[in-house]
């Protein structure tokens, strides 16, 4: 069974040994039962050894727990935290830790943001976050993404314990439970700090929208990158900002979308000049994203357009930034026309007709050697070049005259006989002439 010993031994009749039954785990207590098996019966004995020394069960110090709960949000402090990301800012909350008895304390977290913990010496200034920093932890815990941080707590003595995230303006609620020998008082407090630090204001996002789509009536253009044989239908679109800034444009359609950015102007029969960037499926489900610093008053032209030629669907396209886009459609003027090429109309033929064992027969090219391959020969006749194309094709069946007869290659007969029944195989027999 699982988890039991096993001892083999040679024991000598009339000797006295001693079987001393004890558990993997310190302090475990438990029922068992030993069984004994060997060439005779075997006494088995409880008795009490004596020691040469005392031995008593150590004592063990009782734990006593203390817990704090909180939160963070937009209003707490905030600071650059410690291995935390420079361009980033973390928001946190100070407790101030005393104990009435010395020793080792943990302190751990459980919150369903991903916490890290900082505990600091005396004092915390959070402008200088690595002053008076004893230990950190992030996730230590038991809990997933909590920290767990143990220390040793000199009565009397004033520590610092500072929660905050892992990943940065994460706000939410949080427990710290505080665990030793004696309770634990956990007081928030605002620290002071040599410097200010301050929040980076974020500027308010704008959204703007424009839906269209494109149609067969749509312009066309031949498009960079795209299939030099191939047309594609477009729709430009003026815009202007009236604050400078970096502004996004994203679009949404089942069509697989692309867009070209222009500076001023957009010529279709020219679509490389003046053009800023492009993108194809820099957004989500084939759909293009373009993101340009915009100057206020100035002209700029979005020409939304498909990554396959002549396909056409609806589309809408997103502008965000710090003011609202003026999205307007225009039809650009062209330096050169460009028209759709045209496709002449496609004339369908057929022919039926069966290959019997009457039809005639010929050693066809790539054929096997020694076979022989029924055909039907078609006379093919148009009006114009090219078959399945401008124009009907005449489809007739002829007879073609050959140079030499060509006979089947005779098949000799194959007769089949068996032993009568319970004989040991049946044989093939083929005729042959000597």
């Amino acid at each position: 069974m699982s988890f039991q010993f096993q001892i083999e031994a040679f024991l000598k009749a009339g000797h006295p040994y001693i079987l001393v039954v004890t558990t993997h785990g310190n302090a475990d207590t438990g029922s068992f039962l030993i069984s004994a098996t060997g060439p005779a019966s075997v006494d088995l004995m409880s008795i009490t050894p004596t020691t040469s020394q005392p031995m008593i069960i150590p004592s063990i110090v009782p734990t006593t727990s203390s817990s704090y709960s909180s939160s963070l949000s937009s209003s707490s402090g905030v600071f650059q935290r410690v291995s935390g990301d420079p361009e980033y800012y973390y928001y946190y909350q100070a407790i101030q830790v005393t104990v009435s008895t010395s020793g080792t304390y943990t302190f751990t977290t459980d919150s369903d943001l991903d916490t890290m913990g900082f505990f600091y010496d005396t004092s915390f200034d959070p402008s200088i976050p690595t002053e008076n920093l004893v230990t950190d932890d992030d996730d230590g815990g038991d809990i997933h993404s909590q920290f767990l941080i143990e220390a040793f707590l000199e009565a009397g003595h004033t520590y610092i314990l500072v929660v905050t995230t892992h990943g940065d303006s994460q706000t939410g609620n949080f427990v710290v439970s505080a665990g030793g020998p004696d309770s634990v008082n956990l007081v928030s407090i605002t620290p002071t700090t040599s410097q200010p630090i301050t929040m980076p204001t974020t500027e308010p996002s704008h959204l703007s929208s424009y839906s269209s789509e494109l149609t067969s009536n749509s312009a066309i253009f031949y498009r960079v990158d795209g299939d030099s044989e191939s047309t594609y239908h477009y729709q430009a679109i003026q815009v202007t900002v009236s604050k400078s800034g970096t502004y996004m444009f994203a679009s949404d359609s089942d069509l697989d979308t692309v867009g070209y950015f222009y500076d001023t102007s957009f010529d279709p029969s020219v679509p490389t000049e003046n053009l800023v960037t492009n993108d194809d499926d820099g957004d989500m489900r084939l759909q293009f994203r373009i993101e340009a610093f915009l100057e206020a008053g100035h002209t700029y032209i979005l020409v939304v357009t498909t990554h396959t030629g002549s396909e056409t669907g609806s589309f809408s396209v997103e502008a965000n930034g710090s003011d609202s886009v003026n999205l307007v459609s225009i039809t650009p003027t062209t330096s050169q026309p460009i028209t759709m090429p045209t496709t002449e109309p496609s004339h369908l033929s057929s022919y039926s007709s069966e290959l019997t064992s009457n039809s005639a027969i010929f050693y066809r090219v790539d054929g096997d050697s020694e076979s022989t391959y029924h055909y039907q020969a078609i006379q093919v006749t148009v009006s114009i070049s090219e078959a399945n194309g401008p124009d009907s094709v005449n489809l007739v069946s002829i007879t073609p005259s050959t140079s030499r007869p060509i006979t089947a290659v005779p098949t000799e007969p194959f007769v089949s006989s068996s032993l009568p029944t319970g004989g040991p195989a049946s044989v093939g027999l083929r005729s042959s002439t000597p």
